[in-house]
């Protein structure tokens, strides 16, 4: 019935032009095109990349809509991800009914187009977080995670896909800062440094840590680890020793996901960390000592090791 509903607010032929869209081959585009091309961001080359965009947003935005759809043990229809799909839906048609872009005026109104699109899609991670926990309630308990592979594979596509979109339209919205920071190229920071990125996580953690918990460990990780029955759980989504922080939410129209806790809960942190790490061409490992605690390794790849072109 809800999604009888959602389809209802949608036209026929919107329906009909997104599985026609969903079904074109996207283009992959290397950070090195990114960095090359955005280091002169002319008003030629911000033509160039609104036109771009305008067609491959849609082929990409078109496909998650199909697959949000099709999704087994009935998460299609979950209101969470309902909610999701439609915002998806929203975000196609705004992108469809854009007419050609010709000048730099055109290309102006369609960046402030779809950074609103990704200003809507904020937050899509949590919220399709709530509809996988609305899926757990009705599940079986005695399920395995193994049967559910389907849905971790899908999921894995799904925020794979959305790590993309975003990095498309948050570098091209980037190229338009008359004052970028220095040694930045749109998103992408020429001379970054890992150590520095992970202090700064470490005290996030920490701070979010004391904030929920009134302590928290200087040097590593001493939490008690994970139980090594957990551990061929823990980058699948369905999985986390924590209480959802969503639970006591139930009306998805007033919810306000920024102020949820966000220490631990969803089941997505680690599997959608792994999801970036691999989007850059490195990968993130877990280490873990029941009793003491657990240690991360991420792998990176340096820009001159790899130039495929990103998901």
């Amino acid at each position: 019935m809800a999604a009888k509903k959602l389809y209802e607010s949608f036209s026929k032929e919107l329906i009909e032009e997104v599985h026609r869209w969903g079904s074109m081959k996207q283009t992959g585009v290397s950070l090195k095109y990114m960095m090359e091309f955005g280091s002169k961001p002319t008003p030629r080359n911000l033509l160039i990349s609104s036109q771009f965009l305008h067609k491959e947003l849609p082929m990409r935005i078109a496909r998650r809509v199909i697959d949000l759809q099709t999704l087994p043990y009935g998460l299609s229809h979950k209101p969470a991800v309902l909610k999701v799909r439609d915002w998806y839906l929203d975000s196609f048609r705004d992108l469809r009914s854009f007419p050609d872009i010709k000048d730099e005026n055109d290309e102006l109104e369609f960046t402030k187009m779809i950074n609103l699109v990704k200003v809507r899609h904020n937050n899509v991670v949590p919220m399709m977080a709530l509809g996988v926990q609305q899926l757990k309630k009705d599940l079986h308990p005695k399920i395995d995670y193994k049967d559910l592979d389907e849905i971790h594979q899908f999921l894995d596509r799904f925020y794979m896909s959305r790590i993309g979109i975003r990095m498309l339209i948050g570098q091209h919205v980037a190229l338009h800062d008359p004052n970028p920071p220095p040694d930045c190229v749109g998103y992408i920071h020429t001379k970054m440094s890992p150590l520095e990125v992970a202090r700064n996580a470490t005290e996030d953690a920490r701070s979010i840590c004391l904030r929920e918990y009134g302590s928290a460990p200087k040097i590593s990780d001493e939490g008690g680890g994970i139980p090594r029955s957990g551990l061929p759980k823990i980058f699948t989504y369905l999985y986390s020793t924590a209480r959802n922080p969503l639970d006591e939410h139930s009306d998805l129209d007033t919810i306000d996901l920024a102020t949820v806790s966000t220490l631990a809960g969803y089941g997505y942190g680690l599997p959608i960390s792994r999801l970036y790490a691999r989007y850059f061409g490195g990968d993130l490992q877990i280490i873990s000592m029941e009793g003491y605690g657990t240690d991360a390794y991420l792998h990176l790849s340096r820009l001159g090791d790899s130039q495929e072109p990103l998901p």
